[in-house]
């Protein structure tokens, strides 16, 4: 029940922020952050994250839905994902992906 409880605050959250991100276009000039939450080998969750969006949001997203380990990434038309190293949720990090699209 306490998971179900977790992912149903993180799901809410999620639609939270959808307006802001409504219409985004994530270009080379200008990529997006997006944010991963990962349980290795089993499943990743990625979020698109808004501009202001800190790498501890990343890390305290990926800790809600109890991944072991957090991924900063950027998103761009023409230029796929660029990942930086994933790391458990327990470092405090950063690993930053080249671009950095603003982490």
């Amino acid at each position: 029940m306490n998971r179900l409880t977790t992912a149903m605050v993180v799901v809410l959250g999620i639609a939270a922020c959808t307006p802001a991100l409504a219409g985004v276009v994530c270009t080379s000039a200008s990529p997006c952050k997006v944010c991963s939450g990962i349980d290795p080998g089993n499943w990743r969750d990625t979020i698109i994250m808004p501009d202001d969006t800190t790498a501890h949001a990343c890390r305290v997203f990926a800790s809600s839905i109890h991944a072991k380990d957090w991924q900063l990434g950027c998103i761009a038309n023409g230029m796929g994902v660029r990942w930086a190293d994933s790391q458990p949720t327990s470092d405090n990090g950063p690993s930053v992906p080249l671009p950095n699209c603003g982490w």
